[in-house]
């Protein structure tokens, strides 16, 4: 067998993940990049993911697909690839029910986090979202976004923010801690570093019931104030005076 190239080495690892999925299978990885509010145009065709060098080769692989979303947009091939990214039409809200990570979450898609750790996890913002935490808001980028197929889709995209007016932690270390002890999560060593790995189903639910009990639990301590946002102005609130502002 004829030796690669140390620079061919994330091509390696996407062919082994390939070869483990299998031919019905679908491989996913985030493809983010967060120039879209400055600039208010994204080409994805060439927009480089910013999330790692094994994201981006994939992005560059022939018969890669990508969804149309300017920050959170994602890459696959495989089978079922087109159906779950939906690559020839936009989607506004990355975090909605109509969105990739939806359909991952319906799917109980097998999450893999290679070298990362829980607090890059995106899976957790989406359940945020579903589970309705109260310190974020959804967040309108006006601009053109161009698909792969050269369509440009005009109009706001959308993020599912958390505050600039106020310093919020998002602390993941404690669920992921719960998720691990509990073998709903696995972790095992790879190489010098580690491979986490989990289905999204359990996790969404664990998240929500955490969130319900405790809508404080994905933060690193309880907020003295949070933020409405309407119209491109945050105001402040006491924690218990966001029901009032949001109904």
């Amino acid at each position: 067998m004829a030796r690669r190239r140390a620079n061919d080495l994330p091509e390696v690892v996407i062919e082994a993940l390939e070869r483990r999925i299998g031919p019905d299978g679908v491989l996913v990885m985030p493809a983010f990049g967060y120039d879209f509010p400055r600039t208010g145009q994204c080409d994805l065709r060439q927009e480089p993911s910013v999330v790692g060098v094994l994201t981006e080769r994939l992005r560059r692989m022939p018969g890669t697909l990508r969804s149309v979303h300017p920050m959170f947009s994602f890459v696959g091939r495989g089978a079922g690839a087109e159906a779950l990214l939906r690559p020839d039409r936009a989607e506004r809200h990355p975090f909605g029910p109509d969105s990739v990570l939806a359909r991952l979450h319906e799917a109980n898609a097998l999450t893999l986090l290679l070298g990362a750790q829980f607090r890059t996890c995106t899976a957790f913002v989406y359940s945020e979202r579903v589970h309705g935490a109260p310190y974020r808001f959804d967040k309108a980028f006006a601009g053109a976004v161009t698909g792969l197929d050269g369509t440009v889709h005009q109009g706001d995209f959308y993020h599912y923010c958390l505050p600039r007016s106020i310093s919020l932690q998002p602390d993941y270390s404690r669920a992921a801690a719960q998720l691990l002890a509990d073998g709903t999560a696995r972790r095992i060593k790879a190489g010098l570093g580690a491979v986490t790995f989990f289905r999204c189903a359990p996790v969404h639910a664990f998240l929500g019931r955490e969130l319900a009990a405790d809508p404080w639990y994905l933060l690193s301590a309880p907020p003295e104030m949070l933020v409405t946002y309407a119209n491109g102005v945050e105001t402040l609130v006491e924690p218990g005076e966001l029901s009032s502002h949001r109904r």
